[in-house]
């Protein structure tokens, strides 16, 4: 099996040969090519030195499209550097142009919203709005989007009041997407900090996701519920919530469904473990790596072992042993 020194000399070798061919198109691809696996294995300097030699020969070749999709795919790598984030932002605001250029506005949303989340880091709200663009000159459907994201820009500088506001202005917009509605409503509701109603204030939005039988909205709405009994310390509440959250996404076909599931996961466990059922936190723990190392990848699980070898610290040897004896001894049951 090669290793990353072997393959870049390999790229490198391919790149010249048709450097001096004059084939300008395939040494674009090898070079984005190359800043994708460098990118895989973590080399962000190299990563993004690669997709800057591609996207510069692209623009000389008057191949906008392809020169924004590498000017965005060098930004990725150079937010991963933090003393290279000016750097990354400028690469985002270069893709942002030639994506307008191109007439790709979904390019456009998605290197906006990644200058807006380098923005935020930088702790610059206004940049972050300016990133995401104001709601002129947009369809319904395109001002949803952005007053959405707009939205998130004020919860994460805790600005939930201006976050509130946009959002019910997105829910007036989406009252003929029932779909869509339930989403927006989740969101507000998540955002509330009061708690006047004795039920649940989930529970309508459940129901109404059961009826149109969504399984995404109802584990997202489940794992809300979850996250909101375990903050008023209803522990086996949050855990049969978490539990049927944990179920949900596994059903659903959402690109989120994972994350979804390991923060129900999560949620079940900690509740767990305020309940003193030190099996039920392992069982938890080591199905949630099982199943996310199976669909996921194996490195994933393997992340998970730090969070199982911060149990005998914080438990102790003898709390510990006691939890995975009585676990293996309900495995076995089964």
């Amino acid at each position: 099996m090669q290793n990353i020194d072997q393959i870049q000399q390999q790229f490198q070798e391919q790149i010249h040969a048709f450097q001096v061919t004059g084939d300008i198109p395939k040494v674009v691809e090898l070079h984005g090519r190359l800043g994708l696996i460098l990118f895989q294995h973590e080399k962000w300097k190299q990563s993004a030195k690669q997709y800057d030699q591609a996207a510069q020969l692209a623009m000389k070749a008057d191949k906008t499209a392809v020169s924004a999709h590498l000017f965005y795919a060098q930004g990725t790598a150079l937010q991963e550097m933090p003393r290279k984030r000016t750097a990354a932002q400028k690469a985002f605001k270069q893709a942002i142009e030639l994506y307008t250029m191109a007439n790709n506005s979904s390019g456009v949303e998605k290197a906006r919203q990644a200058l807006a989340v380098l923005k935020i880091q930088a702790q610059d709200v206004e940049g972050a709005l300016s990133a995401i663009g104001d709601l002129e000159n947009l369809t319904p459907d395109q001002k949803i989007i952005r007053l959405r994201r707009r939205a998130a820009i004020y919860m994460l500088a805790y600005q939930t009041n201006k976050a509130t506001a946009l959002l019910q202005h997105a829910a007036k917009l989406a009252s003929d997407q029932p779909e869509l509605l339930i989403e927006i409503e989740i969101e507000i509701e998540a955002l509330s900090t009061k708690k006047t109603q004795a039920a649940d204030p989930f529970s309508d939005l459940l129901s109404r996701a059961l009826n149109l039988g969504k399984i995404d909205l109802i584990a997202s709405i489940q794992l809300e519920q979850a996250a909101e009994s375990f903050m008023n310390h209803a522990w086996e509440t949050a855990v049969t919530q978490a539990e049927a959250a944990r179920q949900s996404a596994l059903q659903s076909t959402e690109i989120n469904r994972y994350l979804t599931y390991l923060v129900a996961c999560v949620i079940s466990a900690l509740a767990r473990e305020q309940l003193q059922d030190d099996a039920g936190v392992l069982d938890v723990l080591l199905t949630c790596k099982g199943t996310l190392s199976r669909h996921l990848s194996p490195q994933i699980g393997q992340q998970f072992n730090l969070i199982l070898d911060s149990l005998l610290p914080r438990w102790g040897e003898e709390r510990f042993q006691s939890a995975l004896h009585l676990h293996r001894q309900q495995r076995q049951g089964d």
